[in-house]
């Protein structure tokens, strides 16, 4: 089967993009924008969009270290670090480009070429700059280690095929093939060599991978490289992987790639997996996964998973799924939990349950538990995610809401502003809205920075539990703009505002001197993004209230 080498471009993203670059820039785009918590973030770029291998993970929990972009982590909320899967390929990269969509970005597939193995020329191509550079990345980076440090060497090796020189990039391989003595080093070479369609050399790895494999994870991903060269031996290392599984976690993973093309297979690995099932987490994990073949049985199983919930949590998480088929089962397992919520989760989360406006939507019982939730509230923390569930469930205009909005707001720091900065501004696009900017190239791993504004009380609003003045006003640890901006007393980058009017209805326009486009959700009523653009894009404004919060947020 030929090797799928479409590269992709998104606008304010990336430009040829490969799969992992793709996935992890706009998951790096996103994260930036919103500043997200964990909870948000893993309900965004949920395990099963990426499949059996896990999506995002805390930097500090992950122990497959080959799976994930650990050079690369992400700082969210309250400064955790999350990594991203770099597993992706042409069996779950649609269901990413379905939710890239869905967060309102613009993917465009390009027909990659395979990488070129004509004869390289005589003379390198680059310049005595790039050469230097290029001997001191291999220096620092890789220093003589080309199996610890496989990574590395195959980014560099990917540079120099972009920038021509072909005979070092097959220097560099050639190392990395010699060198690799790791399962997981020899697994990302067999991918490269694929890439680079040297069929002959990337049997012979797929052959070491293979003897190397310590357990059925191994076999499953050696599995997923080799599938869309050979089906057959995919199957046969599937098989194998079987045989070693000690785990219904591993056992899922199988029966889900083979189901498709042999729903029989898949029904005897599900079988075996019941056998062994006996936790909580093991009977929803499976109960969810048998659902796609048989409703019945699935509904069985999750009838064993009821029996095994001891905890609030626990019923609540099970009543989240049932709610997809069985809201009469929904509600009585909504109803035990209500005698165990005892905990600041437990109530509020019951809270949602209920007031879930794709579910129940039962507006008065939510209200209740989040009253129940409220004298429990412990820190900031709890205090947005309380909020969130209350504008979801119950709308702006609750008074359960405006008093949460009401105790939030008084916690986060202002700053004053000594002039209307937007004296135009419609107040009826919202009270506050966001300022996303870019930071210069001197905050070279901090890519945006945030002004968050209250366009009523004329302030501008920080953030809770701060360390310094940056954090407080800007939500970074790092943030300067580019030196020309000063020189012209104008910021002169791309502008992303955010805004949220009086029914909670959020919305984001971009623009770069002028509008370009709605990025996401709707406008409020009556509003066009050249209207708010021309208010809220003016780059001397920003520059000068960039200015002032530099100045007088200390």
């Amino acid at each position: 089967m030929a090797r799928d080498y479409t590269k992709y471009t998104v606008k304010g993203v990336g430009e040829k993009l490969n799969k992992r670059q793709l996935v992890f820039e706009i998951v790096k785009n996103w994260a930036a924008k919103k500043k997200p918590s964990l909870k948000v973030m893993t309900n965004t770029f949920k395990d099963e969009i990426q499949g059996g291998k896990g999506f995002v993970r805390k930097n500090a929990e992950v122990k497959d270290l080959n799976r994930f972009n650990m050079q690369e982590p992400l700082r969210i909320k309250n400064g955790t670090k999350v990594v991203v899967s770099n597993q992706w390929g042409t069996k779950n990269i649609a269901n990413f480009l379905e939710l890239a969509k869905k967060l309102g970005y613009k993917v465009e597939a390009l027909e990659a070429e395979a990488t070129k193995k004509e004869a390289a020329p005589a003379i390198s191509p680059l310049t005595k700059e790039q050469i230097a550079e290029y001997k001191e990345r291999i220096k620092d980076d890789v220093d003589g280690n080309y199996d610890d440090n496989s990574y590395y060497a195959l980014r560099i090796h990917d540079d120099l095929v972009e920038d021509g020189d072909i005979a070092w990039a097959n220097t560099i391989i050639q190392n990395v093939v010699e060198a690799c003595k790791d399962f997981r080093s020899i697994e990302t070479v067999c991918e490269k060599l694929l890439e680079r369609e040297e069929m002959d050399r990337f049997w012979s790895m797929v052959a070491k991978a293979e003897a190397m494999a310590e357990d059925s994870s191994d076999l499953i991903s050696l599995a997923d490289v080799v599938e869309e060269s050979d089906s057959a031996k995919s199957e046969a290392l599937l098989k194998k992987a079987e045989d070693k599984a000690e785990s219904v976690g591993d056992l899922i993973n199988i029966a889900e790639k083979v189901e498709d093309n042999n729903k029989d297979w898949a029904t005897k690995i599900y079988k075996k997996a019941e056998g062994k099932a006996d936790g909580l987490y093991d009977t929803k994990s499976l109960a969810e996964a048998v659902r796609k073949i048989d409703q019945d049985w699935s509904v069985k199983i999750y009838k064993k998973s009821e029996a095994l919930c001891d905890y609030a949590q626990d019923y609540i998480r099970l009543a989240e799924i049932v709610l997809e088929f069985d809201k009469k089962w929904t509600v009585e397992l909504l109803k035990k939990t209500e005698e165990k919520a005892e905990s600041f989760s437990d109530l509020s989360e019951l809270g949602a349950a209920y007031g879930n406006s794709d579910g129940l939507a039962n507006k008065e019982k939510a209200a209740e538990y989040f009253e129940k939730a409220f004298p429990l509230l412990d820190d900031q923390w709890d205090k947005d995610n309380l909020l969130e569930a209350a504008k979801e469930c119950l709308g702006m205009q609750h008074a359960f809401t405006q008093k949460m909005r009401k105790l939030v707001d008084e916690a986060k720091p202002k700053l004053k502003l000594a002039q209307q900065f937007f004296p135009s501004y419609n107040l009826a696009w919202g009270k506050e809205i966001t300022l996303n900017l870019a930071n210069g190239p001197s905050c070279d791993t901090i890519e945006y920075f945030n002004i968050q504004l209250n366009l009523e009380t004329n302030e501008v609003v920080g953030h809770v539990e701060a360390d310094d003045a940056l954090q407080r006003w800007f939500g970074e640890w790092e943030v300067g703009i580019y030196d020309g901006y000063y020189d012209h007393k104008s910021y002169d980058g791309v502008v992303r505002i955010f805004g949220e009017d009086e029914n909670g209805q959020q919305w984001c326009i971009v623009g770069h001197n002028m509008f370009e486009e709605v990025e996401e959700g709707e406008l409020p009523n009556g509003a066009t993004g050249e209207e708010i653009w021309d208010v809220l894009g003016n780059g001397k404004a920003i520059f000068e209230l960039y200015q002032y919060i530099k100045i007088n947020g200390e």
